[in-house]
C-alpha cells in the first residue's frame, strides 16, 4: 500500500479525494459543531471502528490512532488519515503513539500489535464523547504512572463508558469485537428512544383528553 492512499471500509481513496479534517477536537468545537456531531453520532464510531478492522485485516496497523488522523469527505464519510509510519505486515512503525493513546507496559509505538490499537481506539473514543482526551489536566508522567497502575478515567456516565474500558483493560480480541459492542449498545439505545417516544405522546394525548374533558359543560 502506498503512503499516498487512505483505506476506510474496504475502499482505497486517494489522497486529494479527503477533503475535510477534525484536529483537535477542544479547538475545533466552536467552527466544526457539524463535523464533532458526526464523529460522536454512533454511525461516525461505528464507521472509525470499521475503518480499524479493515487495515487490520491487511496486517496494518496504523499506530498513531486519534482524532488528529480522523477526517471526513464531503458526504460525511469517516476517513483515516497518515498511514506514513504504520506498521505494514509486521514492519517496525516510524511513528510515535500519543501517550494517552498507549499503555506504557505495551507501548504501540514499539511493538504494535491490535490490542495495542484497540487500546488506542478507547482514547480516541473517549475523546470523541467528552471532547477532551484522557486525563487532559495531567502531565504526561502523571498519565504513564496511571496507566501502570491501571487506573483509567471514569467512564461510568459515558455512553460508550464500557466499551472505552474493556479497550483500556485490552479485553477485546479485534476491532470486530469492539464494533460488535457499540452495535449492541447502539440497539439498546434506539429501543429506549422508542420507548421514550411513546410514552411521551402517550402523556401528551392524555393531557390533551383531560383537559377537553375539563372544558365540557357540566350537566
Amino acid at each position: 500500500m502506498e503512503s499516498s492512499e487512505l483505506l476506510i471500509e474496504g475502499k482505497v481513496s486517494d489522497l486529494p479525494w479527503i477533503s475535510r479534517g477534525v484536529s483537535g477536537l477542544v479547538a475545533k468545537v466552536s467552527d466544526s459543531v457539524a463535523l464533532i456531531r458526526i464523529l460522536q453520532s454512533f454511525w461516525g464510531r461505528m464507521m472509525i471502528t470499521s475503518a480499524l478492522c479493515y487495515i487490520h485485516s491487511h496486517r496494518v496497523l496504523q499506530v498513531d490512532i486519534g482524532a488528529h488522523n480522523v477526517l471526513l469527505d464531503w458526504d460525511d464519510n469517516v476517513k483515516l488519515a497518515d498511514f506514513a509510519g504504520a506498521s505494514l505486515d509486521g514492519s517496525e512503525p516510524q511513528i510515535l503513539c500519543g501517550i494517552r493513546a498507549e499503555h506504557p507496559a505495551f507501548p504501540s509505538s514499539e511493538r504494535p500489535t491490535v490490542k495495542t490499537e484497540i487500546f488506542s481506539l478507547g482514547s480516541l473514543l473517549y475523546e470523541l464523547e467528552t471532547t477532551r482526551q484522557p486525563y487532559h489536566d495531567k502531565t504526561d508522567d502523571e498519565v504513564e504512572m496511571l496507566y501502570c497502575a491501571g487506573n483509567f478515567p471514569d467512564t461510568g456516565d459515558l455512553l460508550l463508558g464500557q466499551v472505552i474500558t474493556k479497550c483500556w483493560m485490552m479485553e477485546y480480541k479485534d476491532a470486530g469485537d469492539v464494533l460488535n459492542d457499540i452495535k449492541c449498545i447502539k440497539g439498546r439505545s434506539t429501543v429506549q428512544m422508542r420507548k421514550s417516544h411513546f410514552i411521551l405522546v402517550l402523556s401528551l394525548a392524555l393531557v390533551i383528553y383531560l383537559a377537553r374533558v375539563r372544558s365540557l359543560p357540566r350537566l
